[in-house]
């Protein structure tokens, strides 16, 4: 906000999919910035940021989902689930349709899409009841291909075989974090249904010389190791809000850098995550007592699966369910897990660099 707001949009940014407050919407749209108003797996914002939306101003809105999960992509839907939220949220439905059709599409210079008319490409959906939007069918350049929730064409599979993507160089030593007499420590807190943190300062947990997960106080370690160019540079923080009580859950995607970032109670199962990932070629993993609980593999650049849609599904679910039973108590920990790598957005990060004060945009130290 205020003139640091001035200078992003000086130096050419026309859109922004991050606020979070009204405010902040407010001065950008008043900049001449396209605000979109996203809902996400974990990046709830909609329902926050409606109200702001006015006959004046809303050829300037559109929607984003950001990140969302497969299960969710299902069960909500994606821009559609935006849609419908925003009627819900007050704004008319004539105008919400709009913000996921012609808006995005004249923001973004898509000059054959957005509408249904001469030049315009035929993709358009139908549905009956324009307070509940349900599609029906969807067309793709004139040609139906999904009706009642089925994909119509027949689906294909070729025989990827991807190149690794998982070069590391690691060694568990790497991850241990020796104090003797540290007074503080700069801990990550998560925020729920945020990709935003705060920093906490706490007194370090010590054993042996070395400071350690306080799993009685949700304090966990917080590792992120480099993949892609086996530097071996390993980043080592602390976060509270995961709420493990035992094992690690980890994931090779990580935005976005997309580099291995794991949260464990044990320096050991921190470790097994992280050869188990490297096995898998990429994935996200749930490991308890040095044994692989749930995984789904990810070969694809460690971030796109080659399974079908069910499969993935049934994998994240299998995921969510071993961290549950190892603790966590939140509803899209995978998610929440892969933003705090993002160096860009406060307060405080972990990248293979270390600790990252995204306010002063600086790297900052662990303890002290």
């Amino acid at each position: 906000m205020g003139k640091n707001l001035n200078a992003y949009v000086l130096a050419g940014v026309r859109s922004d999919h991050e606020s979070t407050e009204l405010e902040e919407v407010r001065e950008k749209l008043r900049l001449g910035m396209h605000v979109l108003l996203r809902e996400g797996s974990t990046e709830r914002n909609l329902s926050t940021l409606a109200p702001l939306v006015t006959p004046a101003n809303a050829a300037n809105c559109s929607f984003a989902t950001d990140d969302k999960l497969p299960g969710d992509l299902v069960n909500e839907g994606h821009i559609d689930h935006c849609v419908r939220k925003a009627i819900r949220h007050g704004i008319p439905p004539i105008t919400a349709l709009q913000m996921a059709t012609i808006n995005p599409a004249r923001h973004y210079r898509l000059r054959n899409f957005g509408a249904v008319a001469p030049r315009f490409w035929a993709d358009f959906v139908v549905f009956e009841d324009l307070k509940n939007i349900v599609i029906q069918q969807t067309y793709k350049r004139g040609v139906l291909i999904a009706e009642n929730g089925q994909y119509l064409p027949p689906r294909t599979h070729g025989n990827i075989q991807p190149r690794s993507t998982m070069n590391l160089r690691f060694s568990p030593e790497q991850i241990v974090v020796r104090s003797e007499n540290a007074r503080h420590m700069k801990v990550i807190e998560i925020v729920p249904n945020q990709i935003v943190t705060k920093q906490f300062k706490t007194a370090p947990y010590v054993q042996d010389g070395s400071i350690i997960s306080n799993s009685r106080e949700d304090i966990l370690k917080l590792v992120v190791v480099e993949r892609h160019r086996a530097t071996g540079q390993v980043g080592v923080g602390f976060v509270r809000g995961f709420k493990l009580r035992s094992g690690a859950l980890g994931s090779t995607v990580a935005h976005d850098a997309h580099n291995v970032v794991v949260v464990g109670v044990s320096d050991s199962d921190i470790s097994a995550a992280i050869r188990e990932l490297e096995r898998m070629r990429g994935g996200l993993v749930a490991v308890s007592d040095g044994q692989v609980k749930a995984a789904l593999g990810l070969p694809i650049a460690g971030l796109v699966s080659d399974q079908p849609l069910e499969k993935v599904i049934q994998g994240m679910d299998e995921l969510n369910a071993a961290a549950k039973a190892l603790g966590c108590p939140l509803e899209a920990p995978y998610m929440t897990l892969s933003f705090l790598g993002l160096s860009p957005i406060p307060e405080l990060k972990l990248t293979d660099l270390g600790l990252i004060d995204a306010v002063k945009i600086e790297v900052t130290s662990l303890l002290g």
